[in-house]
């Protein structure tokens, strides 16, 4: 069975609140349900600590992160649900590259 692959940019919003070593347990949970769904991470960087333009979940500085994966088209929706179940997650972007 072949699957079709498509490459994605994830962007990641962390409270400021959160640890460091927190979002890195969730980065690594990202990362074993990407390679669990057959995908793969491409790239991973930590944007920095930014002000947030508007108040979101009584939050105004926010850790961004930016990842590109690639993952079959049949596993995005279990993946965009994984990531709105996280509560450490303050919000997600996923887009097709």
């Amino acid at each position: 069975m072949i699957l079709e692959m498509k490459k994605y940019e994830l962007v990641l919003l962390f409270a400021d609140s959160v640890a460091a070593e927190d979002q890195e347990k969730v980065l690594a949970k990202i990362e074993k349900d990407i390679k669990d769904m057959i995908g793969k991470l491409n790239a991973k960087n930590n944007l920095g600590k930014k002000e947030l333009a508007y108040v979101m979940k009584k939050v105004h500085r926010a850790t961004f992160w930016h990842l590109k994966i690639e993952l079959p088209v049949e596993q995005i929706s279990a993946f965009r649900r994984k990531l709105t179940l996280n509560d450490t997650i303050l919000r997600f972007l996923l887009v097709i590259e």
